[in-house]
């Protein structure tokens, strides 16, 4: 839109990732790119261990160059030297990390499948609150989410594989994690259970995204199809 503002965007999504515009933990920086006469604010947001990627010849660059931000300024014209400039500020300076992202992990376990959906208004507003106060509210929060889903699932009789035979006399297990596409602020799972319930959080409530991973080895196709429909887009109450 026309009165959006994109340096209280940039604000919202770099505090949604839990990273400070004054102080950098870990080497983070920020590469901005853009070209347009909105594109000045954010890019004087940023400090110097930032950069700003302005197009040549358009607004930004001229009014860069007539008052220099504090971050870096690089200039370019066409999509080439755009990529030459990421290639040396962002892929050159990657550093592995120790983050944990469930969402990554379970996408890259092959015995695991599926399926996205928007967070219910209701457990965005939970979850948003929570993560306003502390880290034991939130993990507070999502011990009661897991038993929510534990109740549901147990309700509709839902078991894995075999159950009801002497070797998987069990109910289905649950782990639910919480944090951000990159790092998990709450992780309660251990990668082995049946259902995995991912909650994504973003600066706009639209974009909260919810996962419900369900393991290939313990339950069946008809069970995860009945699964994903009880637990698409989950109330929090």
């Amino acid at each position: 839109p026309k009165n959006l503002c994109k340096g209280k965007v940039l604000k919202e999504i770099l505090a949604s990732e839990g990273i400070s515009l004054r102080e950098r933990k870990g080497g983070r920086r920020v590469v901005y790119v853009g070209d347009g006469g909105n594109d000045v604010c954010p890019s004087r947001l940023l400090g110097s261990s930032d950069v700003v990627m302005a197009r040549r010849g358009y607004r930004l660059s001229k009014r860069l160059g007539e008052k220099p931000p504090a971050a870096r300024v690089e200039l370019w014209g066409d999509g080439k030297e755009a990529l030459g400039h990421i290639k040396t500020h962002v892929l050159a300076q990657a550093k592995p990390t120790s983050e944990i992202s469930s969402v990554r992990t379970l996408q890259g376990m092959k015995n695991y499948t599926f399926l996205v959906c928007g967070q219910h208004p209701s457990l965005v507003q939970a979850l948003r609150a929570c993560l306003k106060k502390d880290s034991k509210e939130a993990a507070a929060v999502v011990s009661k989410l897991k038993e929510k889903v534990r109740a549901v699932l147990g309700k509709a009789g839902i078991r894995p594989n075999g159950a009801g035979s002497s070797q998987m006399e069990r109910p289905l297990t649950i782990g639910v994690s919480l944090g951000y596409i990159a790092r998990d602020v709450v992780t309660q799972t251990h990668y082995n259970e049946d259902v995995v319930m991912s909650l994504i959080m973003d600066p706009l409530d639209i974009d909260c995204k919810q996962l419900t991973f369900i393991c290939n080895d313990s339950v069946s196709k008809l069970s995860a199809t009945h699964i994903n429909k009880l637990l698409y887009k989950l109330q929090f109450d």
